[in-house]
């Protein structure tokens, strides 16, 4: 690689890097805004049958994750190898976009089914979401060794 392509890769994931910090930091913000503003009286309550978030949120948020895995996996499977650096750059922008926003959407729909509810359970897998989303941190060696840049 030369040094073109290094600059290149840096200013690359510098950005992508802010983005998913962004993400990630938002996604957190609103969870605990909606719970310390909006929850009165949290719960966990599992046996409320009348409640279709309770099937609505698990369900999103078991999808969002291995959907955006499952998407992912094949966006990146699909980078032609041949193709000049900043293709691949862009290509892999737009699975790891695709990604991080199959983890964020569900957390924040289990989070406005927090404050719709009361129910803490959403807390929970809004908070969990996030964790998951702050674990897909980027780096460079990551993107040399999917892209399988030299």
């Amino acid at each position: 690689m030369n040094n073109t392509d290094k600059t290149i890769l840096q200013k690359f994931t510098k950005e992508l890097s802010t983005l998913h910090y962004a993400l990630t930091f938002g996604a957190l913000l609103v969870t605990i805004l909606l719970y310390f503003f909006t929850v009165k009286e949290g719960y966990f309550d599992f046996s409320n049958t009348d409640d279709y978030f309770l099937y609505l949120c698990p369900l999103l948020a078991i999808g969002g994750v291995f959907g955006g895995m499952y998407m992912y996996r094949n966006k990146i499977a699909k980078i032609d190898l041949t193709n000049d650096l900043e293709d691949k750059l862009a290509a892999y922008r737009v699975a790891t976009v695709q990604k991080f926003s199959l983890t964020e959407g569900p957390a924040l729909i289990s989070a406005l089914a927090m404050m719709q509810t009361q129910n803490l359970l959403y807390l929970v897998i809004a908070l969990a979401l996030v964790v998951y989303l702050f674990s897909m941190k980027i780096s460079e060696d990551k993107i040399i060794e999917e892209l399988g840049i030299d």
